[in-house]
């Protein structure tokens, strides 16, 4: 049996399908409109099978081994949910260079100080203030007693304000 946060999450992409799945019949076949929403049904489609099967949403690779398991509200804003994706991984890539530079300072002793080392913590932060850039009123929470070491399990929730550009 699922765990009742994944229950919701499973019931709340089941809505989106739905509701995904009407705006689609509503489409003129093969219209711009018609394949944006046929895209975003298969996203949804995708997500409520791995769901069904794993009890949770598909994880995304954010690098180095890492994987993000995203709950984002709502479900079925895929714009939304790839700039989550996105902030998080440019923040890992930011702390990537700085583990890279720390590297070569402790070699080369005559740099003046160390590159600080961050926390998962600093990491959502920094992807947070990203996202900010084209949703303001975003959240990022993340699970602090993750199960998997090599994971980062985080809620985003969109907030009331939708972006000018979501692009």
């Amino acid at each position: 049996m699922l765990e009742p946060p994944k229950t919701d999450r499973l019931i709340a992409l089941l809505r989106a399908q739905r509701d995904e799945a009407v705006r689609l019949a509503a489409q003129t076949r093969d219209s711009s409109a018609w394949t944006a929403a046929s895209e975003r049904l298969a996203s949804l489609n995708d997500q409520i099978m791995h769901v069904g099967a794993f009890g949770s949403a598909a994880f995304e690779s954010v690098g180095d081994g890492l994987e993000l398991d995203l709950d984002s509200r709502p479900v079925d804003d895929a714009h939304f949910r790839r700039a989550v994706v996105t902030s998080v991984r440019q923040a890992f890539a930011i702390v990537r260079l700085e583990r890279l530079a720390l590297r070569i300072r402790v070699r080369d002793r005559r740099a003046a100080g160390p590159v600080p080392l961050h926390t998962t913590r600093d990491l959502i932060i920094s992807a947070e203030a990203t996202l900010h850039r084209h949703y303001p009123d975003a959240t990022l929470h993340e699970d602090v007693t993750p199960a998997d070491p090599d994971m980062i399990t985080l809620r985003a929730d969109r907030g009331a304000r939708l972006p000018d550009n979501p692009s």
